[in-house]
């Protein structure tokens, strides 16, 4: 969440963080006049790039749902931040823009038992989903390595080969949607996609973040001691998988209204 947050989009435009939606957009329009690429023929490349992220916050933080959703991760990443030993100022660039080898077309269905995406940018708990809510991640809406639809081709295929591994129902088959190409069929392709993903939930267990490990638990004074550090441990595992699923389908939101292949009325 920190590494997600280091770019505060408030600052970004320049805003106090109760500020009325006309506010933002007077700000908006204000910087995006400034630094459009073509007012600045002189570093055209420079100013896409922060044109680029005036853009995506502005997306944000004019959407109401979206804006509750950061404003909510971003007080979260303060509490968490708070806790943390701070950074060595050779440690605090944040790198927005990692990338990954190339990958073959797969099927328009895949197998979730897919190879693991070793090369993608990953936290603690698996690929870091916040890098990929910055739209520096990807260069143009084409098929090629860094295109839109092959870098979250690989993202998704990530994810389900890291939530494969938790999955124990032997009844149903390991199977996800792939998120395609940039010219396959939105009734065929895209459609049954963004339906799957839109109720994403998780298959990990966040075993790894119990408080209380096997042993504490086998040498708990009392069975009441030892139920309460169970029912911790089961929080601890609901709330982790529960904010999991939870930035999974707020990453398809974001992904989805700018994806090409969806039309208008469905965004």
């Amino acid at each position: 969440i920190n590494q997600y947050m280091e770019v505060c989009y408030y600052r970004v435009l320049g805003v106090r963080q109760n500020a009325s939606s006309v506010e933002l957009r007077n700000a908006y329009r204000r910087l995006a006049l400034r630094y459009h690429p073509d007012k600045n023929p002189h570093n055209p490349e420079q100013a896409k790039r922060i044109f680029q992220r005036i853009q995506l916050a502005y997306d944000i933080l004019s959407d109401q749902q979206e804006r509750e959703w950061y404003d909510r991760q971003k007080a979260e990443a303060e509490k968490a931040k708070a806790k943390e030993t701070p950074p060595s100022p050779e440690n605090e660039t944040t790198n927005h823009q990692q990338e990954d080898n190339g990958q073959t077309k797969t099927e328009q269905t895949q197998p979730r038992d897919s190879p693991p995406h070793e090369n993608m940018p990953r936290n603690d708990d698996g690929i870091n989903l916040f890098l990929y809510f910055n739209f520096t991640c990807f260069k143009g809406y084409g098929d090629d390595d860094r295109g839109f639809f092959a870098v979250y081709r690989r993202v998704f295929a990530t994810i389900c080969e890291e939530d494969r591994r938790f999955w124990n129902d032997p009844a149903l088959p390991y199977e996800y949607p792939t998120f395609g190409w940039s010219n396959d069929s939105y009734e065929s392709v895209v459609k049954p996609f963004y339906m799957f993903w839109s109720n994403f939930t998780t298959s990990r267990s966040y075993t790894w973040l119990h408080k209380y490990d096997e042993d504490t638990l086998r040498n708990a004074e009392s069975q009441e001691s030892r139920i309460k550090m169970e029912k911790e441990n089961k929080r601890i595992r609901e709330r982790a998988a529960r904010e999991q699923s939870d930035l999974t389908r707020y990453l398809v939101t974001i992904v989805k209204k700018r994806d090409i292949r969806v039309p208008v009325t469905e965004k």
